[in-house]
């Protein structure tokens, strides 16, 4: 049982609102999150819709979720879509399971950001329920960008309408992509890792998706003239400038987990700590010239200029950490 020791997951932003979720499940375990964190690869991929440009990161998982689950000491049932999923969801948490469940955020009351506003395909956690009083208590984020989740109550009307919507959209919308919702159990202790294993296992996953790595980088690089060209041209501005926007917006968010992690597993005084920092920073600025250019409206040479120029430097240090992790197996 969970009882009453699960807390929202706030160490770090990794990935997805699906992670946030069950890393919670695994901390409250006693388990490990950090297995999960090191199988997720990134690499940098360009995606284009019409006009629109960006860059942003795509994971290569190199790990059995199934056995993963498992070896953080917990029983995983599998929730078909079903109109009495919810019913089944109740029974599970009030024995003292928890639950994450899909839901689109248009029916979420306490999500102010897209409540009868936009349509999102979203997972929440689900830790409590109140007979009495039709609620449950769950775990989520305040709005799609933040990166910190909180406690927040829900009635079983409200919570049945998100989930159900998220079903009827998944028929049309291929962004709709999760196939069930997930109980889970707390049933055995879970195995530990020790960091030594962990961070041996990690720099050999960066090693074998080393190809996969270069290429995003290189695509990265490529796309430079396309980018300054979007930022320099009234005609093709503000849609597309913010479509660049997000994508930096993501890789921001991600680059803070692969810090978290580095200063975690990093042996003392390895040079990994610092290219991530390094690495963190670079593209803080990067989404802050185009922040500048996308909210002013103003395209000044020179931020353009320092645009360009920190673009290639940024990349090039991604190369030289690649690198550098690479350089650290068998060490």
């Amino acid at each position: 049982m969970f009882n009453d020791n699960i807390l929202p997951f706030n160490d770090c932003f990794y990935y997805n609102c699906f992670h946030s979720a069950l890393f919670a499940t695994f901390k409250a375990n006693n388990g490990s999150f950090l297995e999960c964190m090191i199988s997720g690869i990134p690499h940098f991929e360009k995606q284009t819709l019409e006009t629109k440009k960006r860059i942003l990161y795509r994971f290569q998982f190199l790990i059995d979720y199934s056995e993963l689950i498992l070896r953080n000491g917990l029983t995983c049932i599998k929730v078909l879509n079903e109109c009495d999923s919810l019913k089944i969801i109740e029974t599970e948490i009030l024995a003292g399971a928890v639950a994450i469940v899909n839901v689109d955020v248009w029916a979420l009351p306490y999500r102010m950001d897209l409540y009868h506003k936009g349509y999102w395909p979203h997972t929440i956690l689900v830790v409590k329920a109140d007979i009495e009083k039709n609620l449950f208590r769950i775990i989520d984020q305040p709005t799609r960008e933040a990166m910190t989740f909180h406690f927040y109550e829900i009635s079983s009307d409200d919570l049945n309408k998100a989930m159900a919507l998220f079903w009827i959209r998944k028929l049309n919308d291929i962004s709709y992509t999760s196939e069930n919702d997930l109980i889970f159990r707390a049933t055995n202790k879970p195995q530990q890792i020790d960091k030594i294993q962990l961070r041996k296992k990690w720099i050999n996953n960066i090693t074998y998706e080393r190809e996969h790595i270069f290429t995003g980088i290189n695509i990265a690089k490529n796309s430079l003239e396309d980018f300054l060209e979007i930022l320099n041209s009234p005609d093709m501005f503000q849609e597309e400038g913010y479509f660049l926007l997000e994508g930096l917006n993501d890789i921001v968010k991600q680059k803070r987990w692969i810090l978290y992690l580095a200063a975690h597993l990093a042996l003392k005084n390895e040079s990994i700590i610092d290219y991530s920092e390094s690495l963190l920073s670079q593209w803080l600025q990067l989404r802050n010239y185009v922040g500048h250019i996308v909210f002013s409206g103003k395209r000044k040479n020179k931020v353009l200029e320092h645009f360009r120029f920190k673009w290639i430097e940024t990349l090039k240090l991604e190369s030289d950490a690649i690198l550098e992790c690479i350089n650290l197996e068998g060490k």
